[in-house]
């Protein structure tokens, strides 16, 4: 069975781990919100000017290309911290199961004993 300290343990981890996961969303909300407005400050400032569609949408990629790779590196974050998340809270459950499974063990030798 685990001990109080290995619970407080994972318990602190995946607490840890959420807010890690809250922290790199809010980057991430952040990273998108810049690409928006860098691209929108592109558009109004006139620094968009190709002859068609391709030629625009390649300018903008270019001019907005620093946001566009913050905007990934925050996803990436946010699915590591999701990830970290993900195996703490098993960690969790997996100790909870086996606290349990002992209490069920523990109450079925009682009563095997107390038959006997």
């Amino acid at each position: 069975m685990p001990s109080n300290i290995d619970l407080q343990a994972a318990f602190a981890e995946m607490q840890a781990a959420r807010k890690a996961l809250f922290d790199s969303s809010e980057k991430e909300l952040t990273a998108r919100e810049n690409l928006k407005t860098a691209e929108y400050e592109a558009i109004q400032d006139g620094m968009i000017d190709g002859k068609n569609e391709q030629a625009r949408k390649a300018q903008l990629a270019e001019i907005v290309e620093a946001e566009q790779c913050a905007l990934y590196l925050a996803e990436m974050g946010k699915r590591k911290a999701a990830l970290a998340h993900e195996i703490a809270s098993m960690r969790v459950d997996a100790m909870k199961w086996q606290i349990r499974n002992d209490i069920s063990i523990a109450a079925l030798a009682d009563s095997i004993t107390a038959v006997v």
